[in-house]
């Protein structure tokens, strides 16, 4: 089995794939790439069994460009993980003072934006946790990078642990495999407690229309626990919408007729039910 995942070697990602794999008895190989939308993109080919990617964080809620990928790709979510998420600030100085540029991954900017206010330097945005850390290997005074805590900071000379905004963080990543059949709920439905993923494809815009979504929910009694709109990119003011829910294998059937009641004004893509 060979899995997609954020690289390089030390990324949250890594973390949660290993996990994952344990937890399930399994044995993976990990295929390392340099963004999101590349490990998203890499079960194009079929020697990408899975991708796992990060979808909710705790601190700074969903990662966009996954949602995207989820209405964009032929993919579906097959399970889910919780990775707990510590960071440190490691720097090539003396003193905290000293620090004039510190580098961070994009999400992890806004986990730990109090210290970086803080503080006070430069920030520049890179794309990986991982990224961050290797330019701390420049050894360029006055540089420092917010990484994760597991990462070895024995040659770093200035390191202030815990650095988030919140001891209280973790981040969702999701697994992912190709999906040809769009719309077919064919996940497990062997587990008690399950998780429902979709997009929401309005065919028109009008008054009420959100109301009328989010009723269906009432009426047919599932629980709703997030929705987050995502523009359309065809016209401004214009959404789709992801939606999750909860239930449970015995109301399967309940959670075929609300979709069929969706369906009649919307076009509705099942990410999944796992």
């Amino acid at each position: 089995m060979k899995i997609a995942v954020l690289g390089p070697e030390g990324t949250f990602s890594e973390v949660a794939s290993e996990n994952y794999l344990k937890i399930n008895s399994l044995e993976g190989e990990l295929i390392y790439f340099s963004s999101i939308e590349e490990s998203v993109k890499a079960l194009r080919y079929p020697s990408i069994d899975l991708a796992i990617v990060p979808l909710e964080n705790l601190l700074d809620g969903y990662v966009q460009l996954t949602l995207d990928l989820l209405l964009e790709e032929k993919v579906r979510i097959v399970d889910d993980i919780n990775v707990p998420i510590h960071f440190d600030l490691l720097g090539n100085v003396d003193k905290k003072e000293d620090i004039k540029k510190i580098y961070v991954q994009f999400k992890a900017e806004n986990q730990c934006r109090k210290i970086i206010r803080e503080i006070g330097a430069n920030v520049i945005s890179t794309t990986s946790n991982m990224l961050s850390y290797k330019h701390l290997e420049n050894k360029i005074y006055g540089e420092a990078s917010i990484v994760p805590s597991h990462i070895d900071d024995s040659s770093i000379p200035f390191v202030l642990h815990d650095v988030a905004n919140s001891k209280e963080n973790y981040t969702r990543f999701i697994i992912l495999k190709r999906d040809e059949q769009e719309n077919i709920i064919v996940d497990k439905l062997d587990k008690k407690h399950l998780k429902i993923s979709i997009f929401v494809l309005p065919k028109d815009d009008r008054p009420g229309l959100l109301f009328d979504i989010l009723k269906v929910f009432k009426d047919y009694s599932l629980n709703l626990t997030s929705i987050m709109s995502r523009p359309t990119k065809k016209e401004l003011g214009k959404y789709n919408f992801y939606i999750e829910f909860e239930s449970n294998s015995s109301n399967i059937d309940t959670i075929y007729k609300a979709l069929d009641v969706l369906r009649k004004n919307n076009q509705i893509k099942i990410l999944g039910i796992y």
